[in-house]
């Protein structure tokens, strides 16, 4: 059986209650806390992305900057792939 406390619970809630711009609004702070990483502009005109885009890269391969600048070339070449409709669209980014 799991237990939570109730800050745990709390959490748990309002995460849920919070709509996607308030938790993109909630990583892109989280990511320009981190240091030695990309402020999100910054890596989003470097690439040629959205700020959204931009945000979830640096989030699932930050703080390491190349692993940050390989993860767009991936996401880049997945995004051609898709629009020449080698992909499944599944999921929506920008």
């Amino acid at each position: 059986m799991v237990m939570f406390t109730e800050t745990k619970v709390q959490q748990i809630v309002e995460s849920r209650l919070l709509s996607t711009d308030e938790k993109i609004a909630q990583l892109l702070r989280r990511s320009q806390e981190r240091t030695g990483q990309y402020p999100v502009g910054e890596f989003a005109s470097k690439h040629g992305l959205s700020e959204k885009s931009a945000t979830i890269i640096l989030n699932l391969h930050g703080p390491s900057m190349p692993a940050c600048d390989a993860a767009t070339q991936a996401f880049k070449q997945a995004l051609t792939q898709r629009e020449a409709g080698g992909l499944v669209n599944l999921l929506t980014i920008d």
